[in-house]
């Protein structure tokens, strides 16, 4: 059987003129083949993987005459270097004799060879993180992608405003004369003064008696008349309201009617009320007015009030 070593370092693998594996080469894996039982073996690629250990020893192959074809395998120490510890040791019987022939006839596949400790490669290729420098990059990760992802932030635009809306009328040094106050509405006229500096949102008429809402919202209406009348024996009523002349018609739900005691010559009436103005109400003139109750005669008005500030916008 043709024993050849193998060819030397300036040997190439690969003949350059034909492209295929050059002749010295492949004389070498055929003898190999050969001494390996020409594919008649039961020994796997895998039981002929054996690696170094630390203790040398000897594997003294006989066969059928032709001496000893294994050379004697020094003992390596393993590197102390992390990245270089990726295989495993190849576990080595502690009795040497586990792999040496108990005779000459005994076969190659007669060897006592250990299986080959099996890998997980995910084991092998996974980096070491012990910090969790890993899990800490994905979550800075996704919370750049929340970021990103995120709808931009728009204002939102809006046509109110906070500033209070407010107008007011008064009468403290005209007297209107009334007459005869009875079942039918009589306005309060002849204002003379502002309550305010200047109208702000509401638009004063001190003639007309009428306050003009520019915005539509929620207002506090104050009313607040003084009257001079006949006596009367008995106790007798008036009511007062917010008329839309806009509109000819009466704010509803802005009324009250005051109550005046008997023998009375004059009464003094207040009283402030809620009350939304619609976007369809915006501009119209309102005014103060009284009657629709009991008959009073020779009847005046010194003073009065009418006003109306917002508290809140549409």
């Amino acid at each position: 059987m043709n024993v050849t070593s193998i060819p030397a370092p300036r040997v190439p693998f690969i003949d350059e003129r034909t492209g295929l594996i050059s002749r010295e080469w492949y004389r070498f894996f055929l003898n190999l083949f050969t001494l390996t039982g020409s594919g008649t073996t039961d020994a796997s690629w895998t039981d002929l993987q054996l690696t170094p250990t630390t203790q040398p020893f000897m594997v003294d192959v006989d066969l059928q005459g032709m001496g000893s074809v294994c050379p004697v395998c020094q003992g390596v120490t393993p590197s102390d270097d992390p990245a270089l510890q990726v295989l495993p040791a190849y576990p080595v019987p502690t009795d040497d004799a586990a792999l040496i022939p108990g005779s000459p006839e005994q076969r190659v596949q007669d060897l006592i060879i250990p299986s080959y400790p099996e890998m997980v490669l995910p084991d092998v290729l996974t980096p070491i993180d012990p910090l969790g420098i890993l899990q800490r990059v994905d979550s800075l990760v996704s919370d750049m992608q929340r970021l990103t992802l995120a709808p931009p932030f728009v204002p939102v635009q809006t046509t109110s405003s906070t500033d209070t809306r407010r107008g007011s009328i008064r009468k403290y040094s005209t007297t209107q004369t009334i007459g005869t106050l009875g079942a039918s509405y009589v306005a309060i006229t002849g204002y003379d003064a502002s309550g305010f500096t200047s109208g702000s949102g509401v638009t004063t008429d001190l003639t007309n008696g009428t306050l003009t809402p520019a915005y539509a919202g929620d207002y506090m209406f104050v009313m607040n008349v003084s009257l001079q009348f006949d006596s009367s024996g008995l106790s007798r009523l008036f009511a007062m309201r917010v008329y839309d002349t806009t509109a000819s018609a009466a704010l509803t739900n802005l009324a009250i009617t005051p109550f005046v005691a008997p023998d009375l010559v004059g009464y003094t009436f207040g009283v402030t009320l809620p009350f939304t103005i619609s976007s369809s109400q915006v501009g119209h003139a309102l005014r103060l007015e009284i009657g629709a109750g009991s008959s009073f005669t020779t009847t005046t008005c010194p003073n009065a009030t009418f006003a109306m500030y917002s508290v809140g916008l549409l």
